[in-house]
């Protein structure tokens, strides 16, 4: 009997522990005086949040959200009375995996009239023409473009199609209403987009007046060459696209042939932010989960306020559909972030031990993850590429000032494409002042610039891991699949050309930049394990930029990409396989690099290495690689040196670079891969590289682990291959 007792008990305390202890229901037709069960759910989810409050905490609690489409008069917003516990967390899901969508935006109820030429027209209430953005309009869930010029183009890899400065001030002159229209370029330098609102037209000078074009640390002017215009009624001529004119409430929508209006859904996007994680009073809010949900709707930033990120090139705009700052070991979780006009998910300042897993980023108008701490973290933290700290107030205590920037947090397993459709400075992961964010198990492809970046070296220690990133850099022209700067503290604007401060000898001042490299990037960041690719266009690969400090790169496999390596101290690149060259440029001199156990296999035309000022031989090992190239003049090195030992000297093979004192113990012979065809990269058994000390790492572990986006994954990958046949760009 007391056994039998015995069991009994310990099966009440086990269902004890995993039975949620409070549980909640929602519904769109639902009422919020109901009592929140399953046969009489609330109508919001504000007001499951008002009833949960008294439980959460204290055991575990669960807001089960029933299918259909909540529209948000105003972000749902977590404080400190909202936290769950290590035992008892709080959790919003959706309910046994019914479609939930929650929406910044809101339904119409259209009655529509014809126009002309096929395009129809209705009134807009004018309560919801003042009261909501109104920037995006969704026809079947489908977003629809606004009337621009040129026309949208699903195979012009710029903004869909672009037309030069001055062809779009000529048909200006013909427009009645410029002012509504909004100008979105390319950075002069094509590092990524300037955005603007049209004022109106100065006919004496023939030209659009313009207010904007804040979106970018390094602003600069845009390309003249490479400009669209949208929200101009008279270019509305093609299907699909759409103007509101706000002044008369008046839409008008020009239908493709398969949308039946008497049917069809109409609704649009508004609120820029659906749900904000926010501490109290200093208080984080804790231990609070998003599950299932789409999110949808949110309205585009491209004119927001853009904050500049120390002296990278971004500036950024703090918005979301979901933002949490001021939280610890709170996630977002297989949720579907879905053609939003701005940002996925922000983890901004303060944030401990925040996961981001099982999730999809789709279209999205800006970045699809960013965890970006706060300036006030950062110790001599220079604002802007040309401008350095004051030597007189320099601080020379390692780390960070306080706690206010992410820290242990996560990005997993999420598939993350087509996104930066209106901002081109984006990245599917983008991380600036943070410390110890890992990025593993993602795929990321068709982005305007990087996949994955990390802005500065505060405060290091980041791991990027068994990713599968390509198709990056279609519409901008520098990164790739992976970026980093390191324009911290010790870096100094013009590579430390300026006079030095402490010691005479030091006439480059990188002695003393070799000495407080790490002040900031105090933890090594480990590149593992990823496959990078790129295909038709200029890619760095791995992109080691100004400054970056303190990476150890391994198991990596780059297709079509390499790596290049800027100033900046510290980095071990060892035992990956790199299917293009080696970029160093503009290095600093005992740089303490290893390079080393390598695999350099290149295409016809591609050395194995490219200098720009560099100094080859100023590396602590570069040594034991294996160098192969289809090119019948073999592997060629192109120092690209200031060295005097390397004067004049325009490129070398591999003994002439071996006599110069580099790569002692390497050859030049072919890899004997497994099969390339299939992307299998492993080496054979019989392979000169394992005798040089490489050692074979799996081929099958990059990427997303879920099924279901395993299988979009792979769709990816057929359509770019067939966009690069279609287009002419051939593939690496």
């Amino acid at each position: 009997m007391s056994v039998r007792l015995g069991l009994a008990l310990l099966f009440l305390m086990m269902t004890a522990i995993v039975a949620p202890a409070a549980e909640f229901f929602v519904a769109p037709d639902g009422n919020d005086d109901n009592a929140g069960t399953k046969a009489r759910p609330f109508a919001t989810i504000q007001r499951a949040q008002e009833a949960i409050r008294d439980v959460a905490g204290k055991e575990p609690a669960i807001v089960n959200l029933r299918a259909g489409t909540y529209y948000l008069a105003e972000p749902v917003v977590f404080g400190a009375e909202d936290s769950g516990s290590v035992n008892g967390a709080v959790v919003y899901k959706a309910y046994e995996k019914e479609k939930v969508r929650v929406s910044g935006g809101k339904r119409l109820s259209l009655q529509w009239r014809e126009h002309k030429d096929g395009i129809k027209k209705a009134r807009i209430s004018r309560t919801i023409v003042e009261s909501a953005a109104f920037d995006q309009f969704f026809v079947n869930g489908q977003r629809r473009h606004t009337a621009r010029f040129p026309n949208r183009d699903p195979d012009a890899y710029v903004f869909d199609g672009v037309t030069s400065f001055d062809e779009m001030c000529e048909r200006a002159s013909r427009w009645q209403k410029p002012h509504t229209g909004f100008m979105h370029a390319i950075h002069i330098h094509r590092w990524g987009s300037l955005h603007y609102r049209v004022t109106g037209f100065d006919r004496d000078k023939g030209t659009l007046q313009l207010e904007g074009g804040w979106q970018q640390n390094r602003t600069s002017d845009f390309r003249k060459d490479q400009v669209m215009v949208e929200n101009i009624f008279e270019e509305l001529d093609a299907p699909g696209e759409w103007y509101l004119d706000r002044n008369e409430a008046v839409l008008y929508f020009y239908p493709t042939p398969d949308i039946d209006l008497q049917t069809a859904v109409f609704e649009i996007g508004g609120l820029k932010e659906l749900f904000l994680f926010q501490d109290s009073a200093g208080q984080p809010v804790k231990h609070i989960s998003l599950e299932g949900i789409e999110f949808v709707h949110v309205g585009r930033t491209f004119l927001n306020k853009y904050e500049p990120l120390l002296r990278g090139d971004w500036a950024i705009c703090r918005l979301a559909a979901v933002r949490i700052s001021g939280a610890e070991d709170c996630s977002v979780r297989d949720c579907f972030f879905n053609q939003l006009g701005g940002n996925g998910v922000f983890l901004d300042g303060y944030n401990r031990h925040c996961e981001i897993s099982g999730s999809r980023f789709h279209k999205l108008g800006e970045s699809a993850v960013c965890a970006v701490g706060s300036y006030e973290a950062v110790r001599s933290g220079a604002i802007g590429y040309d401008n350095n700290w004051p030597e007189d107030d320099y601080d020379t205590v390692p780390g960070p000032e306080g706690s206010d920037y992410p820290k242990d947090c996560r990005v997993r397993d999420c598939l993350i494409y087509n996104i930066g459709r209106v901002g081109k400075q984006t990245a599917g992961v983008f991380v600036s002042m943070a410390e110890g964010v890992t990025v593993s198990h993602c795929t990321i492809f068709s982005v305007p610039r990087s996949g994955i970046t990390v802005n500065d070296g505060c405060w290091g220690g980041h791991v990027i891991e068994f990713n599968d990133v390509f198709d990056t850099v279609i519409e901008t022209g520098d990164h790739g699949p992976f970026n980093s700067w390191g324009r911290d503290r010790y870096w100094k604007t013009r590579h430390h050309s300026e006079k030095p401060y402490h010691d005479p000898q030091d006439s480059t001042g990188q002695k003393l930049a070799r000495k407080r490299a790490l002040l900031d990037n105090r933890s090594t960041t480990i590149i593992r394990n990823n496959r990078f690719w790129h295909s038709g266009s200029h890619s760095w690969g791995i992109d080691l930029d100004d400054g970056s400090t303190n990476y150890h790169i391994y198991n990596n496999l780059t297709l079509g990409c390499g790596l290049k390596l800027r100033e900046g101290f510290f980095r071990v690149i060892e035992n990956n396989i790199f299917l293009d060259s080696i970029n160093v440029h503009v290095c600093f001199d005992n740089k303490g690099d290893i390079f080393r156990n390598n695999i350099v296999a290149l295409s016809e035309g591609h050395p194995a290495y490219r200098g720009i000022r560099a100094k080859p031989r100023d590396v602590a090992t570069w040594d034991y690689n294996l160098y192969w190239t289809s090119d019948d003049a073999g592997v060629r090195f192109i120092p690209g040196s200031l060295d005097p030992r390397f004067e004049n000297v325009q490129e070398m093979n591999l003994q002439q670079w071996q006599a110069a004192g580099l790569d002692e113990h390497s050859v030049e012979a072919d890899p004997m891969f497994v099969d390339s065809d299939k992307l299998d990269f492993r080496v054979k058994a019989n392979s000169p590289a394992l005798k040089l000390g490489f050692k074979n790492f799996p081929m099958d572990r990059f990427g997303v682990t879920k099924p279901q986006f395993k299988k979009l994954a792979a769709e990816g990958h057929r359509k770019h291959n067939a966009y690069l046949r279609r287009t002419g760009r051939s593939a690496k």
